[in-house]
């Protein structure tokens, strides 16, 4: 059984309704109850028009499955949930993203393990401490719970909404 660590967010329409039906369907993608971090509110990062405060989570699940699959079955839990197109930066009302699969280390344009942006989000790596402290970091070895953002990180507006 894997250990996956996704990050759900949401920044267009009810975002709190957006981030509950993507937990509860991430939920049937597990074989065991999920674990989720708290509900947190950022800034859209790295856009070049303003956009709307995003809500996000960290929810870990475990699974048989491999990340393929994980990740074809967050593809359709987005379209479903009106996300029109995966490679934009535009808002949204769906985005699931792999931040982790076990100690797997990919790299293919499909997809990244670790997720190439997870290190420089703090709602990522704060969710991945709540979550998973135990969890080692597949390009450091060390521990999620002992893992110190960086100061630029640390910057970044976070707010636990719940």
């Amino acid at each position: 059984m894997s250990v996956v660590i996704l990050s759900i967010g949401s920044n267009v329409g009810d975002k709190r309704a957006n981030i509950k039906a993507m937990e509860e369907a991430v939920a049937k993608l597990s074989n065991a109850p999920i674990i989720c971090s708290p509900l947190y509110e950022t800034e859209a990062l790295d856009v070049k028009e303003p956009q709307e405060n995003y809500y996000n989570k960290v929810i870990r699940i475990e699974t048989d499955e491999s990340p393929e699959h994980i990740l074809g079955m967050t593809q359709i839990i987005e379209a479903k949930l009106g996300r029109d197109e995966k490679w934009t930066k535009l808002p949204r009302t769906a985005d699931i993203d792999i931040l982790l699969f076990d100690k797997l280390l990919k790299l293919n344009p499909e997809l990244t393990i670790p997720h190439p942006r997870m290190f420089f989000r703090r709602f990522a790596i704060e969710g991945v401490k709540a979550v998973a402290p135990d969890l080692l970091n597949p390009l450091t070895g060390e521990f999620f719970g002992k893992y110190k953002i960086s100061d630029d990180v640390l910057r970044q507006d976070l707010k636990i909404i719940d």
